[in-house]
């Protein structure tokens, strides 16, 4: 896998050792809510009780010709841009605009001359972002896998990104860099694999440091790691199964707590009905299989009735929690 005009290969192999990525989902952006001196035409921001000068420029958005569409003002502090959220003013640290290029580079350069799994881990140790989960295996039989990138060091005052911090003061700041040892990885486990499926990088309960909060659902890597767990003489016949496997970890979850609901629910045929398919299903995600469509169907409006109070006035109906199962 490689990107065009790219004289390197971000995902590949060469004679002694093979390395891919997934996305980390770190977060690496913060919000700032800033004091301005002008809340309709801002030329200032309060730092630390001193006005400072915003840094402003102008950008023209261009249609497919070159032609000017719209121009648009920028306004950015020391941190980066600001945003106008009614009344008030929000600016944005955000590391993928600050991520060196050069740092992708030599570390994607490290890897394609890498000579093992341990080479090529040190090789990348330079890369800011986006954070990858590099995953790496040679032919000594080693292999690791370490979330690699910037992740930054959050001030007591303002320890989460999710959630907006005060401008005014610089002790609000990132303080620098994690370090590499601090980074979620492992290399050679008793378990003898490794997968990453854009899961959560580390457990909370072991690592409480924060790390982000908008993760994928756990379900994809959990059916991996089953797979994995389940055969220590993987073959490549075996991976080309696992990449059309069609069951999903969810269903050991949901389904089990659907049967469970039927014990005591009133006599109701259709709902009888609905369970006796479900029961009899094999759990599995082919096209033609109609108790498929009812277990989504059902996972549908759980979730519909379960975030229902938290809707937004005027969402469609279809839309209402389906994030959060």
């Amino acid at each position: 896998v490689t990107f065009i005009g790219s004289p390197l290969v971000p995902i590949g192999f060469n004679r002694h050792v093979a390395w891919s990525e997934t996305n980390t989902g770190a977060d690496v952006a913060d919000y700032y809510t800033e004091t301005v001196d002008d809340p309709a035409h801002p030329t200032k921001y309060k730092l630390d009780g001193v006005w400072k000068p915003l840094l402003t420029r102008v950008e023209t958005v261009r249609g497919p010709k070159g032609e000017p569409l719209a121009t648009d003002t920028i306004h950015q502090t020391h941190r980066g841009p600001m945003v106008r959220s009614g009344s008030q003013w929000i600016s944005r640290r955000w590391l993928i605009i600050e991520a060196s290029v050069a740092s992708a580079f030599d570390a994607f350069r490290n890897a394609n001359r890498a000579g093992s799994a341990a080479d090529l881990m040190k090789g990348i140790e330079g890369y800011e972002g986006p954070a990858q989960n590099f995953l790496t295996a040679d032919q000594g039989g080693h292999i690791a896998i370490r979330s690699t990138g910037h992740y930054p060091v959050r001030p007591a005052s303002a320890p989460r990104g999710d959630q907006l911090a005060d401008g005014s003061s610089s002790a609000n700041d990132w303080q620098g860099w994690w370090k590499i040892d601090e980074y979620p990885q492992g290399l050679d486990p008793a378990q003898g694999y490794l997968a990453s499926a854009n899961q959560q990088p580390k457990d909370p309960k072991v690592d409480g440091r924060y790390f982000g909060w908008d993760w994928p659902a756990p379900w994809r890597a959990l059916r991996i790691n089953a797979l994995l767990r389940a055969d220590d003489k993987v073959t490549p016949e075996a991976m080309r199964r696992y990449q059309t496997d069609s069951r999903s970890a969810q269903t050991d979850y949901f389904v089990d707590a659907f049967l469970a609901s039927a014990a005591g629910s009133p006599a109701n045929p259709s709902f009888e009905q609905g369970i006796r398919e479900l029961r009899n299903w094999d759990r599995t995600f082919a096209k033609e299989n109609e108790h498929a469509v009812l277990f989504e169907t059902a996972l549908d409006e759980l979730s519909r009735r379960t975030w229902d109070e938290l809707a937004v006035p005027g969402a469609p109906a279809d839309e209402i929690g389906r994030a959060h199962v």
